[in-house]
């Protein structure tokens, strides 16, 4: 796909041959450097650098742990590209109230609410999920819902999303862009 964006064509493949078919619109100029990928486990950061994307990160884990797959990510895709990455792209499910309590009751429904259907969905709680291979850290998602319960692995992610009055989300925005240490557009 990186390809036919940039030679404004689609062609060939490994299973299934695609033959040579323009893209229309064609484009109007070079997608390199403002192409993003969205990445959640480990293994998919240096994928992701080799191929010269930018990084759209969904909070899905605490930010300690995204800081360390910053850092495998930056240092593979300058070995690479010669370059320093772009900045990433953060987006996160947001909910603004004036009054905290409401702000966070409606979080929990609303934001939890998407994730329990994100985990019906993909069956993380299945036997099979994160069994292919490349997918064995989402094995660990699995896991941890197995640990918390559905309900708890809701509450969790719906915590690493901005919600709350005003204030709140623009401090819970500006931690989300200090943890990156890298800035963000």
């Amino acid at each position: 796909m990186l390809t036919a964006l940039e030679h404004g064509y689609i062609e060939g493949g490994k299973t299934l041959k695609q033959p040579r078919r323009a893209i229309r619109p064609h484009p109007l100029r070079s997608f390199r450097g403002r192409t993003y990928a969205a990445a959640v486990s480990p293994e998919s950061m240096p994928i992701m650098a080799q191929l010269g994307v930018g990084l759209l990160i969904i909070p899905q884990k605490p930010w300690d742990v995204v800081e360390k797959d910053f850092a495998t990510y930056h240092q593979v895709y300058q070995e690479v590209n010669g370059t320093e990455a772009p900045p990433p792209l953060c987006a996160s499910f947001c909910f603004v109230d004036e009054h905290a309590d409401r702000a966070e009751e409606m979080a929990y429904k609303y934001i939890g609410g998407y994730y329990q259907t994100a985990m019906q969905h993909y069956e993380m709680i299945a036997d099979h999920f994160g069994t292919h291979q490349g997918y064995e850290f989402y094995r660990k998602v699995g896991h941890y819902i197995g640990r918390h319960g559905q309900d708890g692995a809701a509450r969790d992610f719906a915590r690493l999303m901005p919600w709350g009055t005003p204030e709140q989300v623009i401090d819970k925005l500006a931690t989300i862009r200090k943890n990156d240490r890298h800035e963000w557009p």
